[in-house]
């Protein structure tokens, strides 16, 4: 079968965010009509960021937020396992 593991619905996440638009098609011309509803959804997607790195970043966004200190520079929460750099 096609899942092996993991729902149509990751597969076809990872595929795009690979960027391997054939991959994502063949999946996304398999699915069936209820796999294309739950994507749509969000059903059957599990994030790839740690829960508890994004709940540390945003307590310590808060801490420095109530410091008063006032700083120009935009806040970024970096997800961990994002090998991805935007140019």
């Amino acid at each position: 079968m096609l899942h092996h593991g993991e729902t149509p619905q990751q597969q076809f996440t990872e595929a795009l965010g690979r960027g391997d638009s054939a991959q994502a098609s063949y999946l996304w011309n398999n699915m069936n009509a209820q796999d294309r509803a739950k994507f749509e959804r969000g059903e059957g997607i599990t994030p790839q960021a740690n829960p508890s790195a994004i709940a540390a970043q945003l307590e310590q966004h808060q801490e420095d937020e109530q410091g008063g200190e006032e700083d120009a520079s935009p806040v970024t929460v970096e997800i961990p396992g994002d090998d991805q750099t935007s140019q």
